[in-house]
């Protein structure tokens, strides 16, 4: 039911009709955030929720990898001839 509404009503309409209805926002929250969170940044936003729109930004950085300096250096040809360099001199 909730995806027919989001099809065919304008979005700023349907997130103003859901988020009336404390139990179809909470299931949109929740299908959102496994299929579309973009979409659901929108609606945190147009219901001017910072706090809930922070927590989801917070969960996609806790999502993403970094790479460790350790590989970093080491793909590096620079810091390979400064790691070498340095070797050396600590065995002279």
């Amino acid at each position: 039911m909730l995806q027919h509404l989001r099809k065919k009503l304008p979005l700023a309409q349907f997130f103003k009709v859901i988020n009336d209805k404390p139990v179809a926002s909470q299931l949109f929250e929740g299908w959102a955030k496994i299929h579309d969170r973009e979409l659901l940044k929108d609606f945190y936003y147009q219901d001017d929720r910072k706090s809930a729109s922070a927590g989801i930004l917070i969960e996609e950085s806790a999502e993403q990898t970094v790479p460790s300096l350790l590989n970093i250096t080491n793909s590096d040809p620079c810091c390979k001839n400064r790691q070498t360099t340095v070797g050396k001199e600590n065995l002279l």
